[in-house]
């Protein structure tokens, strides 16, 4: 009954390291998988007459904030503390200054604004 409940007990144990080693194995691929769908979304194919895989440097990011006032000086000022404050988070984050492009601010006129129009 001795010889039995060793046998027992080392076939437990195989199972156990085989079970452990399966779970380590399925774990590592999983991962494995994951990071490489993920990584699968940096790159863009583009065919033509030649093909190769080329890492992106650029990225846009259409960036737009709105002020509203009756005063445009005031108006032009929080525009500018705002775009202070985006490029500040843009440099925390690693960002490079100087590559960004803007477009100059648009401002609008509503009818109540315009005394011309009314009658």
């Amino acid at each position: 009954m001795n010889g039995s409940n060793r046998n027992h007990q080392s076939g437990t144990t195989v199972l156990g390291v085989l079970l452990a080693i399966g779970l380590i194995a399925g774990g590592w691929i999983l991962g494995t998988e994951i990071k490489a769908t993920r990584l699968s979304d940096r790159y863009v194919t583009v065919k033509g007459l030649v093909e190769r895989k080329v890492k992106s440097d650029l990225a846009i990011w259409p960036l737009s904030y709105k002020q509203v006032g009756d005063d445009l000086a005031v108006v032009y000022a929080k525009t500018e503390s705002d775009k202070k404050a985006v490029l500040q988070f843009l440099d925390l984050q690693g960002r490079i200054r100087g590559r960004q492009s803007r477009t100059p601010p648009l401002h609008r006129r509503t009818a109540n604004n315009c005394t011309h129009l009314k009658g």
